[in-house]
């Protein structure tokens, strides 16, 4: 009764009609008073619900179908209705519908809109009801992931929180689902109490909720975290008690599930999604036994299934035939596969399971019915989007992963289709291959259990070579015979080494290690074999070791035993700038072991004949993981650019210069350049002068070369490779197996074509100083983002003074470079350069473009000397010079380009008035004027080496001349002559 006043229902009946028949099919005549805002409870007596009822009847109305109508007359008009007369669909089958509060009338048309939704089993508030038409009251409406959730409602979904997925027990993981508490209702909803009930609740915990009101239309938040204590479903019932009559309690039910580990002899181990229908699963036993016939099942749960899959059955399921021990078995899909192609060799399995996409879940269970998601033995997919297009191994070697009730991404090696498309036989990564523990190698060219890989242990019980079996890359590597390591040939070991027999690694060969914790146990013998560049007597080479302990005298036995040395960074002061210590305590001798990460000197063997060469062994157990190394600043407190460190790569594999200098700890340490020293040689008798110099590499900017035709370093320090770097603070740098790779281990600066590529890719020119007697520097100027004319360390490099005869550099400030970064190329830069001359004789020497990259191989390039006021175009040929005795030149030559001419040369001649030649573009021509319009009588066009191009005649005050006249690039000179006798001159880029 939605009504103030009593309601006398001796004229109201209730009318049935069944399925589509528009004639009535029973009828309840209705008698007595229902009280203001009362409710009236007529009752089925066969059901005998035990419940106080206004009306108990057995009238065919009351057996009514969810596809049946009911109509509330008073005498013949409607009054309301509940289901659409004239329609037999099944609105309301195993469900209560009950009004909702807000619902003030009747309505003679059924609108769904008005009713909520609950469980059959749901009687708890028949015989009461709550409106908004007896005054205010507050409404109850709880939602998860933004979807409702009906009071006591005993199933759950994905979709709504309630059903919360699985966690594995072992783990410390849980899963947390956020829940909303909203009052939909137009007085205060009261919220007393919060509590989880039930077998299961402990597995169930709740955010402290405090005794709440919610205000109409305002909602509250809470959370519920499942940690499963034992595997297999958890359930329990959430109950709000709160103040809606209507629903309070407002209970629910909420379930999880504890994986974990399983005992199955079935494992998947591989899955495959491509496209179209190319999807296939492998299904491996694991065991040490066969299966029996019809034990387990391969199941498929998709869409709607995938969400919700307890108690259900599943999608598509298969029976999974009898495997032996080891066995494996591949499904692919029934219709129109076709890669990877060395899988259909005929012995594949067609099934509709393989019509899964990326948001599945494909199970091993024990059965196949109801009860197939509880069972299960074996699982992957979690029913997000979580495999499509993509491919999962199982992890199988040193990190096996094992049968699972749960899907945990930490289980599984995802790979690209292509690599699956074109893996190797031998290899797990093939769809119906999968090897279990470890490989073997026992004789040439054989393995015992499949191939090597990086997921793999590996043993070597037989004599390996890498260049004739190929490079390793192995998870974990012992060595009980002998494994040689060649030249330009690599071992990969993603965590432990373990040497019980001989482990020989060649000059130019690598070990690569990437665990910073994995362990090197060194029971039998590891030699480090490293040969030097050519040398000359008394030449010094610098030197770091790649192993634990190892002894100066015993490394460097051919050299003189005097010849070892550190450098003391703090004992390098250089108070008069001569570019030597002033007390010349730096250099200290040294001997016994050499320290981890420490660059050291030693000479070349003192042999006769001599041999141009020298061949060292490091014997030991070799460095790995993170190594610290202490960094000194110079005695020298007034020069901040003098802080010298001599180290040296640690490892037996080469490091990424890039790498070292960008972790950002060493990058607060130290400027961004590396320097070698390079012992060069004399090319021939003829030279007088040799060009010892440090090969230098800038981390923003790149490298130079040492000597003519020398090698630019490539950002790669290959193993035994001692070098210098400039500290900006005290403090130890940091080497871990992050900064290693497998290539590139030469010597000296082995490009790699790849860095080059990288490289070419920037705005660079390389110029050299150099004269025909063996005088050599280099500088390399680059256009590069980030970088900027002011010194910066991180693209700016500073000449290292060296005992060199000649050094080149550009100028920042007061600052020296031999490598300098500037921000992108524009084109009137104009870039000052130096040059210091030790020689103390004349001499001519050559400036000369080594190499250009970018946008700067189109662009000419100018050097202009100031002091003989001379513009020379080195893209034609190099500029020579002459220097008379021993000098430091730090104003008479720069760089400039074409733009940079335009802007500083522009002139005009017997012109009182301060006019200008203008000079208009456009994509076809130019257009020649002046500032005041004046009229020209005659134009010559010349191009820079004075030749005429060009002569107009014109007589007015503008000429238009065609671009295509000007058959190359570069600068022209304009000499516009005027009718008033004047001369404009202007140089113009075309």
């Amino acid at each position: 009764n939605p009504t103030d006043q009593n309601l006398v229902l001796d004229d109201y009946n209730l009318t049935k009609y069944t399925n589509d028949n528009l004639d009535p099919t029973g009828e309840i005549s209705l008698n007595g008073t229902i009280s203001a805002f009362g409710t009236f409870l007529i009752e089925d007596i066969t059901e005998n619900l035990g419940i106080d009822s206004d009306i108990s009847s057995n009238s065919s109305v009351m057996d009514f179908n969810g596809n049946d109508k009911i109509v509330l007359r008073k005498k013949e008009e409607i009054i309301d209705i509940i289901g659409i007369i004239g329609d037999s669909s099944d609105f309301a089958e195993n469900i209560t519908l009950r009004r909702k509060s807000f619902v003030q009338e009747p309505n003679n048309q059924y609108n769904e809109n008005e009713w909520e939704v609950y469980g059959q089993e749901d009687i708890s508030n028949l015989g009461s009801h709550v409106s908004y038409c007896s005054g205010a009251i507050p409404e109850i409406e709880v939602t998860g992931n933004f979807n409702n959730i009906t009071d006591g409602s005993l199933t759950t979904n994905v979709n709504n929180n309630t059903y919360f997925g699985g966690v594995e027990v072992s783990s410390n993981n849980e899963i947390t689902k956020l829940f909303t508490v909203k009052n939909t209702g137009n007085d205060n909803l009261n919220i007393s109490e919060i509590k989880i009930l039930g077998t299961n609740a402990s597995d169930f915990s709740l955010d402290n909720i405090s005794v709440t009101t919610i205000s109409p239309n305002d909602s509250i938040h809470f959370e519920i975290h499942f940690k499963p204590s034992v595997k297999g479903i958890r359930t329990a019932m959430l109950a709000i008690t709160n103040n809606d009559n209507s629903e309070n309690p407002f209970s629910f039910v909420i379930k999880g599930e504890g994986t974990g580990v399983s005992s199955s002899q079935l494992m998947i181990t591989q899955y495959y999604e491509g496209d179209g229908n190319n999807k296939w699963l492998e299904v491996t036993n694991i065991s040490d036994s066969p299966t029996q016939d019809d034990a387990y099942f391969l199941a498929l749960y998709r869409n709607d299934d995938a969400d919700n899959p307890i108690g259900i059955n599943p999608s598509i399921k298969k029976t999974i035939p009898t495997l032996n021990s080891g066995e494996t078995i591949k499904y692919c899909a029934s219709l129109n596969v076709d890669t990877p192609e060395y899988a259909l060799d005929g012995n594949e399995i067609k099934t509709n399971i393989c019509t899964f996409d990326g948001d599945d879940i494909i199970i091993i269970s024990t059965s196949d019915d109801s009860s197939c998601w509880i069972n299960k033995i074996d699982r992957i997919g979690n029913g997000d989007d979580w495999g499509s297009n993509t491919s999962y191994v199982r992890k199988y070697g040193c990190e096996t992963a094992q049968p699972s009730t749960g899907f945990n991404m930490d289980d599984w090696i995802v790979k690209s289709i292509a690599e699956i498309n074109n893996a190797t036989t031998g290899y797990n990564l093939r769809i119906g291959e999968h090897y279990v523990g470890a490989t073997r190698f026992i004789s040439n060219k054989t393995w015992d259990n499949g191939l090597p890989d990086p997921y793999r242990n590996a043993i070597i019980e037989e004599y390996y070579s890498t260049s004739v079996n190929g490079n390793l890359e192995v998870c974990n590597l012992t060595i009980n015979s002998t494994l040689e390591v060649d030249a330009d040939q690599y071992i990969s070991i993603k965590n432990n080494l373990i040497v019980n027999g001989t482990l020989e690694v060649l000059h130019q060969g690598s070990v690569y290690m990437i665990d910073d914790f994995g362990e090197v146990e060194n029971n039998g013998t590891t030699n480090i074999h490293k040969t030097t560049t050519s040398l000359k007597p008394y030449d010094y080479t610098y030197w770091s070791s790649p192993v634990k302990n190892a002894n100066l005298a015993t490394v460097f036995a051919a050299s003189p035993q005097n010849s070892f040395y550190t450098f003391t960074t703090e004992n390098y002061i250089d108070a008069d700038n001569d570019s030597n210590d002033d007390d010349e305590n730096a250099w200290k001798i040294a001997n016994g072991t050499m320290e981890t990460g420490k660059g050291y000197t030693a000479m070349a063997p003192n042999t006769t004949p001599f041999i141009d060469t020298q061949s060292v062994i490091f014997s030991g157990e070799m460095n790995n993981g993170s190594i610290s190394v202490p960094i000194q600043l110079s005695g020298d407190t007034n020069n901040e650019e003098d802080d010298w460190n001599l180290i040296g790569n640690p490892y037996p594999s080469a490091i990424s210069m890039d790498s070292l200098l960008s972790n950002q700890s060493n990058k607060s340490m130290l400027s961004g350049s590396i320097y070698f020293w390079t012992h060069s040689t004399a090319a021939d008798s003829t030279q007088k002068y040799c060009a010892d110099d440090y090969a230098m590499y800038t981390v923003g900017t790149g490298g130079i070369a040492a000597y003519q035709n020398g090698d630019i370093p490539s950002g790669y320090i290959a193993s035994g490779q001692g070098f210098f770097v400039e500290a900006k603070l005290q403090g130890n740098l940091i080497f871990n197996n992050s900064i290693r790779i497998k290539s590139e281990n030469s010597n000296f600066f082995k490009s790699d074509s790849s860095k080059e590529d990288k490289i070419n890719e920037k705005d660079k020119i390389w110029i050299n100083l150099y004269n025909d007697q063996g005088a050599f520097s280099q500088i390399l100027i680059g256009f590069i983002d980030g970088a900027s004319a002011s010194y910066d360390s991180d693209f700016d490099g500073l000449r290292f003074d060296s005992t060199n005869f000649i050094s080149f550099y550009s100028l920042a400030g007061d600052h020296e470079l031999a490598i300098q970064g500037l921000s992108p190329f524009q084109g009137d830069e104009i870039i000052p350069l130096g040059l210091t001359s030790n020689i103390e004789e004349e001499i001519e020497l050559n400036i000369k473009i080594a190499q250009v990259n970018g946008k700067l191989k189109d662009q000419d390039i100018y050097l202009f000397d100031k002091e003989l006021n001379k513009l020379h175009l080195l893209n034609k040929e190099a500029y020579s010079f002459t220097m008379k005795n021993k000098a430091k030149l730090t104003d008479r030559f720069s760089i400039q380009f074409n733009n940079a001419i335009l802007n500083t040369d522009e002139f005009t001649s017997n012109n009182t008035e301060n006019e200008v030649l203008i000079v208009s573009k456009t994509d076809y021509e130019l257009k020649i004027s002046t500032t005041n319009n004046s009229t020209i009588s005659s134009l010559d066009i010349y191009d820079i080496l004075g030749r005429k191009v060009r002569h107009y005649t014109a007589n007015r005050s503008e000429i238009l001349i065609p671009k295509s006249i000007f058959h190359t690039s570069g600068v022209y000179i304009f000499k516009a002559y005027l009718k008033d006798s004047r001369i404009l001159i202007k140089k113009i880029i075309p």
